[in-house]
C-alpha cells in the first residue's frame, strides 16, 4: 500500500485540507496513518483515488441531472397549461418552433443517454469496490 501526504490527498480529490480533516473526523475517510516525529497524516492512495474517483462520478451525474432539467423546462413550454374552451381552436407551432422542438427532444434523449451510461459507471464501480451485485 503506498501512503501520500495530506497534500497530496487534498490535490488528488481536489478539496481543501480544512475540508480533508473534516471527513477524517467525520469517519468519511478511513482511519488514517500518522508518521515520524510530527505525527504527520498518511493517507492510502489507493482508498483516496477510489474517493475521487466517487466524488468525480457524482459530480458528473449532477452536471447532465441540471442539464436535463433545463431541457425538460425547455419542453414543457410547448404543452398546453390550460384546457380549451368550446369555440378555442388548439394552437399549432410554427414551423421554427416545431423543429426547436423536435430538437429538444433529440438533446433530451441524448442527455438521458448519458446519463445512463454515468449511472451504470457508478454501479459498476459500486460492485467493484464493495464486492457485490446490487441488482440482487
Amino acid at each position: 500500500m503506498t501512503k501520500i501526504s495530506t497534500s497530496e490527498a487534498t490535490r488528488i480529490l481536489g478539496i481543501n485540507k480544512q475540508t480533508l480533516f473534516r471527513w477524517e473526523k467525520s469517519g468519511s475517510l478511513p482511519a488514517v496513518e500518522r508518521k515520524g516525529l510530527t505525527e504527520a497524516r498518511m493517507y492510502d492512495k489507493e482508498t483516496i483515488e477510489e474517493i475521487a474517483m466517487w466524488r468525480n462520478l457524482r459530480k458528473e451525474e449532477k452536471a447532465h441531472l441540471r442539464k436535463l432539467g433545463k431541457i425538460r423546462e425547455k419542453l414543457d413550454s410547448y404543452l398546453p397549461t390550460k384546457p380549451l374552451d368550446a369555440f378555442e381552436s388548439p394552437r399549432m407551432l410554427s414551423h421554427a418552433e416545431f423543429l426547436d422542438m423536435k430538437k429538444g427532444y433529440e438533446d433530451l434523449r441524448k442527455w438521458e443517454k448519458k446519463l445512463d451510461e454515468i449511472q451504470e459507471s457508478y454501479w459498476s464501480f459500486a460492485k467493484d469496490y464493495f464486492g457485490k451485485n446490487f441488482d440482487e
